[in-house]
């Protein structure tokens, strides 16, 4: 008797942790805040991560989940069947984007908390879609899904042109290289004061040249 009731306390255990309930959601357009309405309960739809999950709008639906990361899942969709036939109609459908497939229904989940046994890393995730609008919206390995309503990056900003560079300093001094009288080059022009102090040197010399001689 203890051998059976453990039995059934752990195949009651796996099978929690393997299956878990979530909502899945259609809305009319991208900001995913007005379900659809219809037939049989509308746009939002509880169902199992481990089981083929059924609904009916105009026709029978039902989807099928491969497998998926922390924030989505990657799953197959069986139009016109209501018993999870493979046909490789594959989605996405994430709780923190707004998706849209190509039958022009936006997509969402809500209350999901993981897939059991069908999860796998964030790092290794990804979906192969080929029903979604567009298709490169899915997750590849190791990214981050993006929704078709995230705004576009900003222009990056040209950086302001630089100022030429002043002329390098050549030897002695001379911004054009020259060597400051060395070699035959001449030097500038003497300042101002020079030209005055030498003015009055050679005035007083003539002045007592003239007093030496008279």
């Amino acid at each position: 008797r203890c051998l059976v009731f453990l039995s059934l306390l752990i195949c009651s255990f796996i099978s929690k942790v393997s299956s878990e309930q979530f909502t899945f959601e259609f809305f009319t357009d991208s900001t995913c805040s007005t379900i659809k309405s219809g037939p049989g309960g509308g746009g939002s739809w509880p169902f199992q991560t481990d089981q083929c999950n059924a609904w009916t709008s105009s026709i029978d639906n039902s989807m099928k989940i491969l497998s998926c990361s922390s924030s989505c899942i990657c799953f197959e969709q069986s139009a016109n069947s209501a018993s999870c036939n493979s046909n490789g109609n594959v989605k996405e459908t994430c709780t923190n984007t707004c998706e849209m497939d190509d039958q022009g229904s936006w997509l969402q989940i809500r209350d999901f908390s993981g897939c059991g046994s069908l999860q796998v890393a964030d790092s290794d995730y990804s979906c192969a879609c080929t029903k979604m609008s567009p298709n490169d919206v899915c997750t590849t390995a190791g990214s981050t899904p993006t929704s078709p309503t995230d705004p576009a990056p900003s222009p990056t900003t040209a950086p302001a042109p630089t100022s030429p560079s002043s002329p390098t300093a050549g030897e002695g001094g001379k911004p054009d290289g020259g060597k400051g009288g060395i070699g035959g080059v001449k030097d500038p022009p003497a300042s101002g004061a020079t030209q005055k102090y030498y003015g009055v040197a050679i005035g007083s010399l003539m002045l007592f040249l003239r007093l030496f001689f008279d």
